[in-house]
């Protein structure tokens, strides 16, 4: 893929806080993936200590009674993207 559909597709993947973020920057900023991608991780990466406390947040999570499974599955899924740095 090439990096200006990367670029293109980039906020499409963002919502809440992300997609501020990336709002607030000017084109000059959003030129380069890579520079992209860099700062983008100094704003959201997670800190170790957090990691760890949504890996066990798996463990000891139980669906809802009003909670439906699909809703339950991706919650869970999306506490495991954080877990790789």
């Amino acid at each position: 893929m090439e990096e200006r559909e990367i670029l293109g597709l980039f906020p499409l993947l963002l919502k809440d806080a992300a997609k501020f973020w990336l709002d607030s920057f000017t084109d000059e900023h959003k030129e380069s993936i890579r520079s992209l991608r860099r700062q983008f991780l100094k704003r959201f990466e997670r800190e170790d200590i957090n990691m760890w406390k949504d890996v066990a947040a798996v463990w000891t999570t139980t669906q809802s009674p009003t909670q439906s499974v699909d809703a339950y599955i991706l919650d869970q899924k999306s506490r495991k993207l954080f877990w790789h740095k």
